[in-house]
């Protein structure tokens, strides 16, 4: 007999007596781009803490300052998914690039804010001064514009630059801006150089909601590794929860900020658990109306929507139906 043949008998003979197991089950990394936002940085905690790789997931993290670069890479089909504000999954979607909705991370509350010279003390007194949003008719434009609406203000009460959220420090330092809109280490820097907040996030709750979005693609073709990322994130968030020490600890070395600075960071925030993920996800007609402060993403997505619309930036509303994916938090919610 062939030796070649004997030896793909005695293979084959030995993996149904069980004495050989062929593990088939490696595949390609799920690339996912994240930025240094605290809200979402439990991430790293599934990582370092084996998370990901004891629910069976191969996980590679793409790891970048800049939150515009992760979303360029996401529209270029460099990542398969990304962590990014429920707006951009809206504009994204209608850029043609069939956007999921898997796993609402949190609520920005103080995590984003606008950074003013001290010498203001109120949105009242920015009149006809330059603020700095991150991206022009962007969520960012809309938080800025929504807050001054609240303060009885309008946007031909102020100009706009477009300045990126941890370049702000420096913009003020130089005089191009007397505010601008911030988060994370941009955040952190404008309080510690003597800055003041004007407005936070939390003034427009739902504006600002952070997300993990996937390629349609990859939600259809890996959906029980996804689904095994959606579990590792809530695991990781307890962990954050119950052991914030160490979870500090994790996450400052993980996007090199300090301990304090991250606990403020996730101070800021509100987090969303399995449950109200499910809830905030579902359609209308199928959850109760809940009390004030409740962000549907629904809800949200028509606010943000219109104003992508009456902007130019898409073209109708999305079908939330399908940008919006619940079936992953929905079977992690009944196990």
């Amino acid at each position: 007999m062939n030796k070649n043949v004997l030896a793909i008998l005695l293979v084959s003979i030995l993996v149904v007596s069980g004495c050989v197991q062929v593990d088939t089950s490696i595949k390609e990394p799920i690339k996912i781009g994240i930025d240094v936002f605290p809200g979402w940085a439990h991430f790293f905690i599934a990582e370092e803490k084996g998370y990901f790789e004891k629910n069976g997931v191969n996980v590679e993290i793409v790891l970048n300052e800049d939150y515009l670069t992760i979303q360029d890479q996401f529209a270029n089909n460099e990542l398969d998914g990304a962590f990014m504000v429920y707006a951009d999954a809206i504009y994204a979607n209608d850029q043609g690039l069939d956007v999921r909705v898997v796993y609402i991370s949190d609520h920005s509350i103080t995590g984003d804010v606008i950074a003013a010279k001290p010498e203001f003390n109120r949105l009242e007194d920015l009149k006809g001064k330059k603020i700095s949003v991150e991206g022009i008719n962007s969520f960012s434009h809309l938080f800025v514009l929504s807050v001054l609406e609240k303060n009885g203000m309008k946007e031909g009460d102020i100009f706009i630059e477009n300045i990126g959220a941890q370049e702000v420090v420096a913009a003020l330092e130089k005089g191009d801006i007397v505010a601008g809109h911030t988060y994370g280490p941009g955040k952190t820097k404008a309080r510690e150089k003597g800055y003041v907040y004007l407005a936070y996030a939390g003034d427009v709750k739902g504006i600002i909601t952070d997300t993990l979005a996937f390629h349609k693609k990859t939600t259809k073709e890996r959906p029980d590794e996804v689904k095994a990322i959606v579990k590792s994130l809530f695991e990781a968030k307890k962990f954050q929860e119950t052991n914030r020490e160490e979870a500090l600890q994790i996450l400052a070395k993980a996007i090199s900020d300090t301990p304090e600075s991250i606990g403020i960071g996730i101070d800021a925030v509100e987090y969303v658990d399995l449950k109200d993920n499910l809830t905030s996800m579902l359609p209308m007609e199928q959850h109760k109306k809940h009390g004030e402060g409740f962000v549907h993403l629904l809800d949200a997505g028509k606010i943000i929507s219109d104003f992508f619309i009456s902007r130019g930036q898409i073209s109708k509303l999305p079908d939330f139906d399908e940008l919006i994916e619940d079936s992953f938090v929905k079977e992690l919610l009944n196990e």
